[in-house]
């Protein structure tokens, strides 16, 4: 082969796509595999591309001028030494070249390029089996750019972003302006760059499981930076699986690092990530989590259970699919049909846990403990779970009263579930249920009336007669008002089109309710007479005016449309309050074409009615729900029919 083959500006080309393309015409046109010898003419033209390749990686540090581009040239020999190293190509000068040139690369200004020196590294690394190549070249840079950096460097704010924001010389705050993820210079990438090689050499990187080198990744583990937890929890799991994967074949470990000590401190760290607020954290710990239980020995396991149930319980039930799909299969492979009784005997821990989650400010994780609390409540024997009733409850409670529909779903029919079991228990705590359940049969979510309805049947079922009658007296007439329905009310009229979470506020009081496109008075329609409609809270304001200061308003997650929810709120939006003094006009007609508030409450006198009322008390109930099966001319009557109709 001649050197014009091997077209050197596409491998340094401005398109990625292009470097792609010249690495896999490099790799392919070379057919290096580990049987076959090289001829030397060949070897000096690879070697001739890594020069050239990396003839400026130092000029970033030095601060020298680079031309337009430079960083693609480095970019594309580190994706061809990549390659080339990856397919078995660990010639003695190419790895000396290459291995030298990827860790100067470490540092470079451009974390495309720091990343894919890792890559390259973890490469060399695992080709070259007779030269360590983390020891020789890159453990102190890669442990320097750990160690160096675990502080923010404010410095990466420019003097233009400063004369930007800055105004009338007012003090600029620097980590007021800063991203949680940015400032950090080659922390995130000398994490990756560590988590590769260990991956690559897996046994061979035993002697280099340190104290300082544990110390250093678990302190990157409580980092501000969740870019940086989640490496460093792969990091832990991979340490985990070397070093246990050495003692399982009779291979002694470095004797700097004691492997009871690392088992301990490792398991606690671990365990940490596993409720991390992050749903990607969260993962990098639960994969963590499964490596460190699968490595380590049948007879040491339960003394860490107390650390790793909990959470993992937590997690087979968490909003995030991946992190609970495969928190689900962890359970299945560690537990299998041990669940209940390891659960029974660790049951202080784990309510201690799923409380201590039930007042997070993620709501997810709130959602996510109510329905773990919920799981207790059915599947534990009740003499264990006895004691801890009245403290679940009032946690249910509060739950209950929460911002997020879904958290108060889930908290309803844990509620629902413990008052069925656990009467005695339940009873100081009636009063507040009741009004729960009742302003809950009238949510605008359809999920949440069923299951509040579903609850007061268990209600009566644990309370009987008495309970039966104090329920009729709020049901009663929230039925009969189907009857009053008008058969051309407007589709959630009363409510405004912003929502938080599923739950809509009422429309002002200003406007009307069949007024969707303009002021309804002159207060609200400014001196010109012409208004404009305020998107975030649909107020209206003259053309013209200034908006309000951007405070008070909905703060959303980071990478999705959920709202930062606070722990209580509840449903008083539309509670029976509201329902009863507006007669049903326009609530019943609900926004998923179901019968609204309605559909609870005749929900709650078909649900096991037959058991759990008198007979006397069996043709009142038939009679309302006949009344309600007669009302027609609604757009939700044909639904509530077929609802009634339900088995």
């Amino acid at each position: 082969m001649s050197a014009t083959d091997i077209d050197s500006n596409l491998l340094w080309s401005s398109k990625r796509l292009d470097r792609e393309k010249a690495v896999s015409v490099l790799v392919g046109t070379l057919g290096v595999t580990e049987s076959r010898e090289i001829p030397d003419d060949l070897k000096q033209i690879l070697l001739g591309i890594c020069r050239d390749s990396f003839a400026d990686v130092n000029s970033d540090q030095t601060g020298a001028e680079r031309n337009d581009g430079a960083w693609e040239r480095i970019h594309g020999g580190l994706m061809a030494v990549t390659a080339l190293a990856n397919v078995g190509y660990s010639d003695g000068d190419f790895v000396d070249v290459s291995a030298a040139a990827s860790t100067a690369a470490l540092s470079h200004k451009e974390p495309r390029v720091r990343e894919q020196a890792g890559l390259a590294l973890a490469a060399l690394a695992s080709a070259c089996a007779t030269t360590d190549v983390f020891a020789v070249y890159c453990k102190n840079s890669i442990l320097d750019g750990i160690r160096n950096n675990m502080e923010r460097d404010v410095g990466v704010v420019n003097e233009e972003l400063r004369s930007k924001l800055a105004s009338d010389n007012a003090p600029l705050n620097v980590e007021q302006i800063l991203h949680q993820s940015a400032g950090w210079r080659t922390l995130e990438t000398s994490c990756k760059a560590l988590l590769e090689i260990c991956r690559a050499t897996k046994q061979r990187f035993t002697p280099h499981i340190t104290q300082e080198v544990v110390g250093l990744i678990t302190a990157t583990l409580q980092h501000t930076n969740r870019f940086v937890r989640e490496t460093a929890f792969y990091i832990c799991g991979e340490l985990s699986s070397v070093i246990h994967e050495n003692l399982s074949a009779s291979i002694i470990p470095d004797a700097s690092m004691d492997v009871q000590h690392f088992d301990t401190t490792m398991s606690a760290a671990i365990a940490t990530g596993l409720s991390d607020n992050w749903s990607q954290v969260r993962m990098a710990a639960s994969v963590a989590a499964r490596q460190f239980l699968q490595n380590l020995p049948a007879a040491q396991q339960p003394a860490v259970y107390q650390l790793f149930l909990p959470p993992m319980a937590l997690n087979r039930y968490y909003v995030a699919e991946g992190v609970r799909l495969y928190s689900q299969e962890t359970w299945k492979l560690m537990v299998g049909e041990r669940g209940k009784v390891l659960v029974e005997t660790h049951i202080a821990d784990i309510v201690a846990f799923y409380v201590l989650q039930a007042d997070a400010a993620n709501h997810a994780v709130r959602e996510a403990a109510c329905a773990c609390i919920a799981e207790l409540g059915l599947k534990v024997d009740v003499a264990v779970i006895r004691e801890h009733v009245p403290r679940l409850l009032d946690v249910l409670i509060e739950c209950f009263q929460d911002e997020s529909w879904p958290v108060r779903d889930a908290a309803c029919i844990a509620c629902g579930r413990f008052v069925s079991k656990f009467p005695v228990e339940s009873g100081p705590r009636m009063e507040q249920l009741y009004k729960l359940f009742l302003d809950h049969v009238c949510d605008n979510i359809w999920s949440v009336r069923e299951n509040a309805a579903v609850a007061l049947a268990q209600v009566v079922t644990a309370f009987g007669e008495d309970a039966y009658q104090a329920i009729k007296l709020k049901l009663q007439p929230l039925i009969s008002a189907a009857k009053e329905q008008k058969p051309a009310s407007l589709l959630n009229a009363n409510l405004a089109n912003v929502t938080t979470f599923g739950v809509a506020p009422p429309v002002s009081a200003s406007r009307s309710a069949g007024d969707e496109d303009g002021p309804l008075d002159a207060a609200s329609s400014g001196a010109l007479g012409t208004a404009t409609l305020d998107g975030i809270n649909r107020k209206w304001r003259p053309l013209g005016e200034v908006d309000d200061a951007p405070t008070d308003r909905q703060q959303f997650s980071c990478g999705s449309l959920a709202p930062k929810l606070k722990r209580k709120g509840g449903c008083k939006l539309v509670t029976l309050e509201y329902c009863i003094q507006r007669c049903f006009l326009v609530v019943i007609d609900s926004c998923d074409g179901g019968t609204g508030n309605v559909d609870g409450c005749t929900f709650t006198c078909r649900c096991h009615w037959f058991k759990i009322l008198a007979k006397n008390s069996v043709t009142t109930v038939v009679r309302l729900v006949i009344n309600v099966w007669h009302a027609k001319g609604f757009n939700g009557s044909l639904v509530n029919r077929n609802f009634i109709l339900k088995p």
